[in-house]
């Protein structure tokens, strides 16, 4: 299923014409589509290229920037799209079929008991790539020039590692295969400073997801596995509403600035909704350790609710009751010691401990 979001944010009347056009150009292996008679402007034709991107993270092979590439306006009122190919007509198809196989192999191991609820398909494609993946920083230190296949699908595919951009184009591919609603967004972090003011830090890509009439942002870059063999498979990045997004994002396409759906705050798309772990009291969170204690679970995580408390109060508070709790209810009996070890994400609240 293709989505084709911004596809459909193309409001110029011609747009999507030439949209259609540089697709089947593509397919036909020409370097150039035009539409005649037009009123375009260069600001529509990066607007059309962006989109183009945006929406096909299988054509890795082409690119619109370079050398004979780009815009032509004519005086007669003509626009023409340039584009060129990274890779020879075998080397392409070569790709190609690298790529259809991986994804053929990747989908065969998506158990029968997942593919019954896009929710949880959409859930496993996260935790197959941050548990096959990695950060390619050197990537991110030379750019796109030095280093291409980190910022498209094929970083993922062929060398297990790749940028954020990669990282997001192929779970949007991967997701798309399955079905499912999802798009590309493109935007920068957003760090804090020691007096709390945000600032923009450096350029960041991640991805949306709709299931139901519910939107959600998924960031599979920042929930990528880190070096430590003792963490839990992170989810503190899946299903975000747009409040938790902004605590350390901001969609800033410029071109598609302002045209993404709306997520909600407290959607089930959340993951510590879904596995009932997320916490909107401390009473909840008593009876949350409880739960886990009968259970005998010894590893977990949870995501409390601020509910406009100061993120640091609501730390050193969650911090106290978690230690009273946990001695009173998971010491075993004979057990005459406990220790515990704790994580946490202050932005967006995500509490995990190891206890033993």
């Amino acid at each position: 299923m293709k989505t084709r979001f911004y596809y459909s944010q193309l409001t110029h009347p011609r747009a999507k014409e030439l949209y259609d056009k540089i697709l089947a150009a593509i397919k036909d292996r020409k370097t150039s589509a035009k539409v005649e008679m037009t009123n375009l402007k260069h600001e529509d034709g990066t607007r059309i290229i962006r989109a183009f991107e945006y929406d096909n993270p299988e054509l890795f092979y082409v690119t619109f920037y370079g050398e004979d590439c780009g815009t032509v306006e004519y005086g007669n009122g003509d626009f023409e799209v340039r584009f060129r190919y990274l890779l020879s007509p075998e080397e392409e198809k070569k790709r190609i079929w690298d790529n259809q196989a991986f994804i053929d192999y990747l989908i065969s191991h998506l158990p029968e008991s997942v593919k019954r609820s896009k929710y949880e398909t959409a859930l496993w494609l996260h935790d197959t790539l941050i548990r096959n993946l990695t950060y390619d920083h050197e990537a991110c230190d030379v750019g796109s020039e030095k280093k291409p296949d980190a910022y498209t699908i094929m970083g993922g595919i062929s060398e297990k590692t790749a940028v954020c951009a990669g990282i997001s184009k192929l779970y949007q591919m991967l997701c798309e295969q399955e079905g499912i609603w999802c798009i590309y967004v493109s935007g920068e972090s957003v760090e804090k400073t020691e007096d709390g003011k945000e600032e923009t830090g450096e350029r960041h890509a991640w991805n949306m997801i709709r299931l139901g009439k519910y939107y959600a942002y998924v960031d599979v870059t920042w929930d990528l596995k880190d070096d430590s063999d003792e963490r839990m498979l992170q989810h503190t990045y899946f299903g975000m509403s747009d409040i938790q997004c902004r605590q350390k994002h901001v969609a800033k396409g410029g071109e598609f600035e302002g045209c993404l759906p709306r997520c909600v705050e407290h959607n089930p798309l959340n993951y510590y909704i879904q596995r009932g772990a997320y916490i909107r009291s401390f009473r909840q969170l008593e009876q949350f350790v409880q739960r886990m204690a009968q259970k005998k679970r010894r590893q977990f995580s949870f995501q409390m609710d601020p509910q406009g408390m100061d993120p640091q109060v609501l730390k050193e508070r969650t911090q106290a009751w978690m230690g009273a709790w946990i001695r009173k209810y998971m010491k075993e009996d004979g057990n005459t010691s406990l220790s515990w070890t704790w994580w946490s994400n202050v932005d967006m609240m995500v509490f995990e401990y190891h206890v033993t």
